[in-house]
Parts: C-alpha cells; sequence; structure tokens
C-alpha cells in the first residue's frame, strides 16, 4: 500500500499545475487508505497481545498503560524509579528516583567514560583538490528542501522540516544568503550547534526500571 500511494503521490506531484487533474484526488484516497491501514493494524496487533498476556506482561502492561509513578512529577510518569544492578551478584547498586538523577545516570549510561586514551591518528596523505571549492547555490538549497522528510522531528524551539518543504519556493532565495554567510564569514552559530535529546522506551523490554531499556534520540535545530 505504501508503495502504490507514493507511486500515486508522484503523479500528482507531475500534475502540479492542473489542478482538475483526477491524479489528485486518486493520491488523497490512497493517502488515507494507508494511515487508515496502519492504525487498524497497530490497534490489533495491540488487541491480540493484550488478549494473550500472561502472569508477568499483565504487569507490563499495566506499567505502559499507566505510566507509574507521581502524577505531580512529569518526567517520573513516563520513567520509573531507574535501577542499576551489580554484574556478578545482580544486587541493586544504584537507584536514581528524581528527575535529576535519572538524567545523570542516563547521561553516564549512553555516554561511558572513555577507558583508554585514543590511538595518534598517522597524518594522512591527501590527493589534489579535483574542484575548487563554491559556495552554496539556491539550486543545492532547493535539491535539498525537496529531499527532506518533512515530519521528521526536529528540535522543540526550531522550525520543523515541513516548513521548509511546504514553502520552498517562498523560502530558497532569503535561505541562500544565509547558508553562503556560513562559508564567506566563516561563522557557523552556536544555537545551530545545540542539540535536544529526548530519551524514548526500547519497545517490548519486560523491565524498564533498567537504564539498557532507553535509548536517546538527536534533534538538531531546523535550519542546520
Amino acid at each position: 500500500m505504501k508503495a502504490t500511494m507514493q507511486r500515486s503521490a508522484r503523479r500528482s506531484k507531475q500534475a502540479h499545475g492542473n489542478p482538475d487533474n483526477t491524479s489528485h484526488e486518486d493520491y488523497r484516497q490512497k493517502r488515507n487508505n494507508y494511515a487508515q491501514a496502519i492504525k487498524e493494524t497497530k490497534r490489533d496487533h495491540w488487541e491480540e497481545w493484550l488478549e494473550n498476556l500472561d502472569g508477568e506482561e499483565v504487569w507490563t502492561a499495566s506499567r505502559m498503560m499507566g505510566g507509574g509513578g507521581d502524577a505531580k512529577d512529569g518526567g517520573r510518569t513516563r520513567i520509573p524509579v531507574l535501577e542499576v544492578k551489580d554484574e556478578i551478584t545482580k544486587w541493586i547498586k544504584q537507584r536514581a528516583s528524581t528527575n535529576e538523577q535519572k538524567s545523570q545516570l542516563f547521561f553516564e549510561t549512553f555516554f561511558p567514560k572513555r577507558t583508554e586514551q585514543p590511538r595518534p591518528i598517522p597524518q594522512p596523505n591527501y590527493p589534489p583538490h579535483k574542484w575548487k571549492f563554491q559556495t552554496t547555490t539556491d539550486e543545492q538549497i532547493d535539491q535539498v528542501i525537496q529531499s527532506m522528510k518533512p515530519y521528521k522531528a526536529s528540535r522543540s524551539d526550531s522550525a520543523p522540516n515541513s516548513v521548509f518543504t511546504h514553502n520552498r519556493e517562498i523560502l530558497t532565495p532569503f535561505l541562500g544568503p544565509i547558508y553562503r554567510a556560513t562559508d564567506t564569514l566563516k561563522f557557523y552559530p552556536d544555537d545551530w550547534k545545540t542539540t535536544e535529546t529526548p530519551i524514548l522506551r526500547k519497545p517490548g523490554k519486560p523491565n524498564y526500571a533498567a537504564p539498557e531499556a532507553y535509548r536517546p534520540i538527536v534533534l538538531s535545530n531546523g535550519f542546520a
């Protein structure tokens, strides 16, 4: 269904200059049918899983639906008290109950300390340049925007991809001077370097009190 919808989307895009073309309505129907199929499949899978729960999974489902923790604390409703167990004895050697403790524990889990110094990298022998460097063109910006996924998440306080994809022709002439300035002025805004790292649950884990049951995703500034 996804492949059929994408083919229909391409035909609709090719006929964008003709609003009366039947390909637009065909794409709309296939897009809606695909979205509805995804919704129904998720619901059916969830119901099938609930109907076949064993004794231990009942409590897992309860934690997934209830969230656990204190309702007054937005962080604890999503992440329970985290526990770190000794690898040999399996005894709990550390607990993290506050948001600050959880953040620190996640940081240590996802970014462990270096155990040894990095080895020196030999000086590479680069071949001669193939072409002369040129600053970014409006055509390149236009091509990049067309390749962006419109609903992929960006940092919460920055422009989402859909702003660029739905306003590409209007924005490109204004974006061009901005990106060319990063080359001509040799300046890259500090805010573009700042990322946001939400913590997501890995699906299907039996115990979400373990830091290893979560994974980070990095969201960057929309302009970056």
